[in-house]
């Protein structure tokens, strides 16, 4: 059992022109419990039988939790070793899609709450299953899932009209798959590596119904592929990441889009990062 809880502290400046909302003057500051994260994992019937289960709550919404102040069920998932690095899977997963998809959260991963390039092209958990291999150099998974970025993902929602099926495969040299299992951030000791990460995804949400009932837009088709490349330094992690998405949930509109995220972290002492 694990539990992640951070507390931080926002100042907002409302410095500006009288002539706008009071609260837009307003200068606010103080503590907020951000994301709390509980996960509860183990052993079912025997040590090839895992689950992993994970609540979350947060103060404010986003993209990944629309409602505040509760506790919400974010993942969950029940994985079967069959031997020689194959696996399944299923329940609340990961969509196996872009860098983030490798990590339940992103709490080891970045500064913030989340990566904003996984916020904008990410493709997010949904109900599904999977089924993936590892080897020493290359590992790969494939799922079947309701549709990608339905934020209602429950089988009679007007919005999830269609299923996604989705894929990621990844390459990795002079390092071992343990050092990135849980981290993307670098640390003391660590060994150099790279990995190299292609994903594709395919969510047809329009072939049933283009116009959902209750709902004035077409519900999105989330669909696209994803390269990200990963150059590891001991405490020095740089990241590369582009997306080619066709209505990204992020995006200002339906339609094609396209994304680059560049960034870089070091661990300066064990304890400050």
């Amino acid at each position: 059992q694990t539990c992640a809880l951070p507390i931080c502290f926002v100042a907002a400046s409302g410095f500006g022109p009288v002539t706008k909302s009071p609260l837009a003057t307003d200068t606010r500051w103080g503590f907020e419990t951000k994301t709390v994260f509980a996960a509860l994992s183990g052993n079912l019937f025997d040590p090839t039988f895992t689950y992993v289960a994970v609540v979350a709550y947060t103060s404010q919404s986003n993209r990944f939790i629309v409602v505040p102040g509760q506790y919400r069920l974010v993942y969950a998932r029940i994985r079967k070793d069959l031997g020689d690095g194959w696996a399944v899977g299923a329940g609340l997963l990961n969509v196996p899609w872009d860098l983030e998809s490798d990590y339940i959260g992103s709490a080891r991963m970045t500064v913030g709450d989340y990566s904003i390039f996984n916020y904008r092209f990410g493709a997010g958990k949904q109900p599904g299953a999977a089924i993936g291999w590892s080897g020493d150099w290359f590992r790969a998974v494939g799922g079947v899932f309701n549709q990608i970025n339905s934020a209602f993902p429950g089988w009679d929602a007007p919005q999830n009209l269609s299923f996604a099926v989705a894929g990621r495969a990844e390459m990795k040299w002079g390092i071992g798959w343990e050092q990135i299992a849980t981290r993307m951030s670098g640390a003391f000791g660590d060994a150099p590596g790279v990995v190299l990460g292609l994903g594709l995804c395919m969510s047809n949400g329009r072939a049933q119904n283009p116009q959902p009932p209750a709902f004035p837009l077409a519900t999105p088709s989330a669909q696209g592929g994803t390269l990200d490349a990963r150059v590891l330094l001991g405490p020095t992690v740089l990241i590369a990441q582009y997306a080619y998405m066709r209505d990204a949930v992020g995006a200002p509109e339906l339609g094609w889009n396209q994304g680059v995220n560049l960034q870089a972290s070091t661990l300066l002492v064990p304890q400050v990062e």
